[in-house]
């Protein structure tokens, strides 16, 4: 999203970014050249889809949805840029208002159910264009709703390089593995305890970074978390950090990094290690499988099997060769793909395809 607010306002648009409430981001987005606004308004999640969720949701959704056209039209706004499919009723707010209308699609959500799906990507039909971060996220998004495809287009995430050297791994006598997502099952944080679990069975000094916190409503799961690593196998071995940033600091007292998400759009942290010269083993979650090249730039494992996991973790234990040859290559491949020159380019190009709103409705219509 910064990158985003980046790209926009060094085209020479005023950038207008609204949030419910501040938040750490806030002061990136003024570095980035936006301005930030603050309007209540809610945000959809699945701790939502149920009955009564959904009921409490549309009550607060009516509520808000007058601020969020006063809003755009207060500030006379051309394009509302929606960086999520969690807040359509920007969506539906931008057309009343008159104004160009983009969703940012980062969701993947294949596996859920065909009415959930249908909840998340319907409103995508009121877009005049679809940004999608990954093949896989443009798949689950047209599967759903193909009318779609002919205004949605690819544009891998742009990630800024990290500012310093990379430094070597630090490889002593425990091998430091790190997760960095936040705690939640999706991201699959239990299987990696699950395969440091397995490790420290068969012999090896391990231990696990985990960097990231719990979304609201999740606070069970990481309290299973907790239970888990206290078990006598795992005492001492797991260390919760919470939410770093930046986390390049972090990833520079590890030795190889797990992504073992049972659901992932793409994965910026798969990136970030890339960069950070570390070896990645990755889960066959839908955009794993578009940032390594399994045995060229990383290693995957079946999604869920922590068995699999820890085998491809001893693979790089036994073999370091193997894991600087990932290194190496992953890092070439990762600036190639996720360079932030492009993205911008690609997001400008977006965001500003035509002079007015009435052309591009036009151009969109045929």
């Amino acid at each position: 999203m910064i990158e985003s607010v980046k790209a926009m306002a060094s085209a020479g648009l005023r950038v207008v970014v609204v949030t419910p409430e501040p938040g750490p981001l806030t002061g990136d987005i003024e570095d980035a050249g936006g301005v930030p606004e603050f309007l209540n308004f809610p945000v959809l999640r699945r701790t939502d889809l149920s009955i009564r969720g959904i009921l409490s949701l549309g009550v607060r959704a009516t509520r808000a949805f007058p601020r969020l056209v006063l809003c755009i039209r207060r500030h006379r706004a051309s394009v509302v840029y929606v960086n999520t499919v969690t807040l359509p009723w920007w969506l539906a707010a931008g057309r009343l208002a008159g104004a160009r209308t983009i969703c940012h699609v980062h969701e993947a959500e294949g596996h859920d159910r065909a009415i959930t799906r249908m909840g998340l990507y319907g409103p995508l039909a009121l877009s005049h264009a679809n940004i999608m971060i990954s093949r896989a996220a443009l798949r689950s998004a047209t599967d759903t709703v193909s009318m779609i495809a002919r205004k949605s287009v690819l544009v891998r995430n742009g990630v800024r390089d990290r500012p310093t050297p990379v430094s070597p791994p630090p490889r002593g006598d425990v091998i430091a593995l790190g997760v960095v997502a936040r705690l939640s099952p999706r991201k699959g944080t239990m299987d990696a305890l699950d395969a440091v679990r397995l490790l420290r069975e068969r012999g090896h000094p391990v231990e696990l970074h985990l960097y990231g916190s719990a979304f609201e409503g999740y606070e069970t799961y990481e309290k299973d978390l907790r239970a888990e690593a206290s078990q006598p196998i795992l005492a001492d071995s797991v260390h919760f950090h919470g939410y770093v940033r930046p986390i390049w600091g972090a990833l520079d007292q590890l030795d190889i990094v797990i992504a073992p998400s049972r659901v992932e759009p793409y994965g910026n942290s798969v990136v970030e290690a890339q960069y950070s010269g570390r070896p990645v083993v990755a889960s066959t979650a839908e955009g794993h499988c578009e940032s390594i090249d399994d045995g060229k730039t990383g290693l995957l494992f079946p999604v869920g099997d922590a068995e699999v996991l820890a085998d491809q973790i001893e693979r790089l234990i036994k073999d370091p060769g193997l894991a600087s040859s990932l290194v190496e290559n992953a890092r070439d491949a990762a600036l190639s793909r996720n360079g932030v020159a492009r993205y911008a380019e690609a997001i400008v190009r977006v965001v500003t395809p035509i002079p007015s709103v009435k052309a591009a409705n036009r151009d969109v219509a045929k």
